[in-house]
């Protein structure tokens, strides 16, 4: 075999062997994040979304455009812990610092450009502002609800919260602000925007 066949020949096996290599990396991907999202519908605090891929840098990561997608189920799984959690012994230290890690998660979802995500983020966003136990902070979380709304007029959670914020403020007759609301009751739907991304919403 001539030397110039033989390098087309380990050519062409090479390109085979990463052709494979990807395929397995890509279907990979798909598997650990459909994988971690029946985890989060049985246990959302013990979801994982991985995948244990063969090249190294991850491509496939990179093609299937894969962290923006992690992003937002960790944005959602952190929100999750911080409405679950009680205010506990610790007068709510942890409680409130879930809540903070999960704004700013979330937040992190919203300003990253994809209005699908971002439009579930500040609908997230608005829920926890509207859920403080000190009360709701309504101006807030009619902003946030506001932005949802613009960034996915589609997005029937964040209208519904809108709505429930404006009229609220027409019942009680005053500015929105804090002290117009019912307390922890202030905004009542997550509904879809706390799902599992690629699945109900």
């Amino acid at each position: 075999m001539s030397a110039l066949r033989f390098a087309s020949a380990a050519a062409a096996l090479v390109l085979a062997v990463g052709l494979v290599v990807i395929a397995h990396d890509l279907r990979t991907w798909d598997d650990g994040i459909e994988r971690g999202d029946r985890a989060y519908a049985d246990a959302p605090s013990e979801a994982r979304w991985a995948a244990t891929t063969w090249l190294p840098g991850d491509p496939a990561g990179a093609i299937l455009v894969v962290e923006p997608r992690l992003e937002l189920r960790r944005a959602v799984q952190s929100f999750t812990r911080a409405v679950d959690v009680p205010q506990g012994i610790d007068n709510g230290e942890r409680r409130a610092r879930l809540r903070a890690a999960a704004e700013v998660a979330l937040a992190g979802v919203a300003e990253a450009g994809d209005p699908n995500a971002a439009s579930q983020a500040s609908n997230l966003i608005g829920v926890l502002a509207e859920t403080e136990l000190e009360g709701p902070t309504t101006s807030r979380g009619r902003a946030a609800f506001e932005t949802a709304v613009r960034a996915n007029p589609a997005n029937e959670a964040a209208a519904y919260n809108l709505e429930l914020i404006l009229r609220r403020g027409r019942v009680v007759g005053t500015r929105e602000g804090p002290g117009t609301g019912s307390g922890a009751r202030g905004a009542g739907q997550p509904g879809a925007g706390a799902g599992v991304p690629g699945m109900g919403y």
